[in-house]
């Protein structure tokens, strides 16, 4: 009777990066036999074993062919490998958050921006605006500067009250230079009169500005021109 030699070795041993990134290893043992004449036949000993069965009773087999602390290296890998996929979802999902928390960032900046942005003045708001800062400028009465803010106007209108209810009424006036004055009852009134005058005209040319906004023939270059001096 003839004897065969019979052997068993691994065939093949693959440890490889799939290309959806999955980490993996297989391998096959084949048995050969070594015939009397010198050839060589082999079969299979068993199907490829992938690493994911390394966990379900072959690692034995696995360290057999590998050597335990190879097995144990891949077995440690597959789950570092796990791990990171996890990590990388995890962070996935945190860039996710993160991205839309800018955008919600930005739209509040964006909203806060709007808020604390100065309103735009309407022409009408303007040209009172303009009316006003003429109003209060002053007048001038016989070369003397009279102040005519709100303030000042009350205090001549008072005055007038005084005399025209007394002719004989006299009193000292400061004017918008700061120099005091003596001013008659007939001056007073002057005075009151041109204040009277000067705020009117203010008036009058916010009015006629108005107008050429309504008519559509206003131009910023009109808002400084034709207020009483």
């Amino acid at each position: 009777m003839t004897t065969l030699t019979a052997r068993d070795i691994p065939y093949e041993i693959k440890i490889r990066l799939d290309a959806d990134g999955i980490r993996g290893a297989q391998y096959q043992t084949l048995r050969q036999w070594l015939l009397p004449d010198g050839t060589v036949e082999q079969e299979r000993e068993n199907d490829v074993v992938p690493l994911a069965l390394v966990d379900d009773g072959v690692r034995t087999l696995l360290a057999g062919v590998l050597g335990e602390a190879t097995a144990t290296a891949i077995a440690q890998n597959a789950e570092l490998s796990s791990a990171l996929d996890e990590a990388q979802t995890k962070a996935a999902a945190s860039e996710v958050a993160l991205t839309e928390a800018q955008s919600t960032i930005a739209l509040l900046q964006a909203q806060i921006a709007d808020l604390t942005q100065p309103a735009e003045y309407t022409a009408q708001q303007r040209i009172a605006a303009r009316r006003y800062q003429a109003q209060v400028a002053g007048t001038a009465l016989d070369g003397m500067p009279v102040d005519t803010s709100t303030d000042s106007q009350a205090l001549i209108t008072g005055a007038a009250l005084a005399a025209v209810l007394d002719s004989t009424y006299v009193c000292r006036w400061k004017m918008a230079d700061g120099t005091r004055v003596e001013l008659d009852a007939k001056m007073i009134i002057a005075v009151a009169s041109a204040v009277r005058d000067h705020i009117q005209a203010c008036y009058d040319r916010e009015d006629e500005l108005l107008t050429a906004v309504a008519e559509g023939t206003f131009t910023d270059a009109m808002l400084d021109l034709g207020w009483p001096a």
